[in-house]
């Protein structure tokens, strides 16, 4: 497989695999790193009744996604219109259990590993590598 060869998919998320992310992407991120019982409690209880709502009001509002990827950055086609991303755009690269998360300056592109092939994730990375070697952590 070529490494520079673009390639595309499409995703519908899945409100499990979102919240399961989102609970990571938080953990990780924002709690702090002695993870008292409490902060657990609070974050547990916020993603129960806050974060479906909010999966319920994204998934309305973007729908399925379709990506076309190169070595220049990505197109997501959606319910509200292509969205042109440079990888210079990606502040980071955020790996998870069962998705990765790409942190843009002004939001997050989850994409869940069932919908990409073997070797995608690589190239992804070295993508963005390429424009910012400093995104790769985490």
């Amino acid at each position: 497989m070529d490494p520079a060869a673009p390639f595309q998919f499409e995703v519908r998320y899945r409100p499990g695999e979102y919240l399961a992310l989102l609970r990571e992407h938080i953990h990780t991120t924002i709690m702090p790193t002695n993870r008292r019982w409490w902060n657990l409690l609070f974050v547990n209880l916020m993603l129960g009744t806050f974060a479906l709502g909010l999966f319920a009001w994204k998934s309305f509002r973007v729908g399925r996604c379709r990506f076309e990827m190169d070595a220049q950055g990505f197109i997501r086609h959606s319910r509200g219109g292509p969205q042109s991303v440079s990888w210079t755009a990606v502040k980071k690269l955020h790996w998870y259990r069962h998705a990765m998360l790409m942190e843009l300056s002004e939001s997050e592109v989850p994409i869940p590993y069932r919908v990409l092939e073997p070797g995608q994730r690589e190239r992804i990375a070295a993508w963005v590598a390429g424009c910012r070697p400093e995104s790769q952590a985490t």
